[in-house]
């Protein structure tokens, strides 16, 4: 085996982890933009789901805690859900 074999070797193994990288940040983006979408603003904002309470009732609730947390690419994941009661019975 000479240098030259060598540095293509190295070469070649460089592209693939380059390009595996690139693939799984691809396959993260992918899954992201199944529960949050882009605001006019550029700002990115999650897909909401109307969950039907009862007949006169429903309210708005984030997709994203309907997912597997195996497959998604974070450990951790803060969400605000403000609420508001309009009236208790």
């Amino acid at each position: 085996m000479n240098a030259q074999m060598l540095t293509d070797i190295t070469r070649g193994m460089h592209h693939a982890v380059n390009t595996t990288g690139t693939m799984i940040s691809q396959q993260y983006v992918m899954l992201l933009q199944q529960f949050f979408g882009t605001q006019e603003d550029g700002s990115i904002a999650a897909k909401m789901v109307k969950v039907q309470m009862d007949e006169k009732h429903d309210i708005l609730v984030p997709l994203i805690p309907w997912c597997n947390p195996r497959g998604s690419p974070w450990k951790r994941c803060v969400l605000s859900f403000p609420s508001r009661l309009r009236r208790v019975n």
